[in-house]
């Protein structure tokens, strides 16, 4: 499975957040239902190709910017 066919749902279940882990290269998605998934880029350059999708499809419109947003990095102290 292609890690972007994790953003449709059959049932149309809409999303509502993406919280982008740059720290753990992982993108969580929120679906209107509650619903939560977890995508893992496996290098990093999947990473930067889903980023990039995630961002083209706010530039389109087609995701608020205040849906998309980055968790805080682990810092050890």
């Amino acid at each position: 499975m292609e890690p972007m066919e994790d953003l449709y749902s059959e049932d149309g279940d809409y999303l509502s957040r993406v919280v982008i882990d740059i720290s753990s290269r992982t993108f969580r998605i929120f679906s209107i239902s509650g619903e939560e998934k977890e995508i893992v880029a496996e290098n990093m350059d999947e990473f930067i190709g889903i980023h990039e999708f995630i961002r083209d499809f706010v530039a389109c419109g087609l995701f608020d910017e205040e849906m998309v947003v980055y968790s805080s990095p682990a810092v050890k102290l």
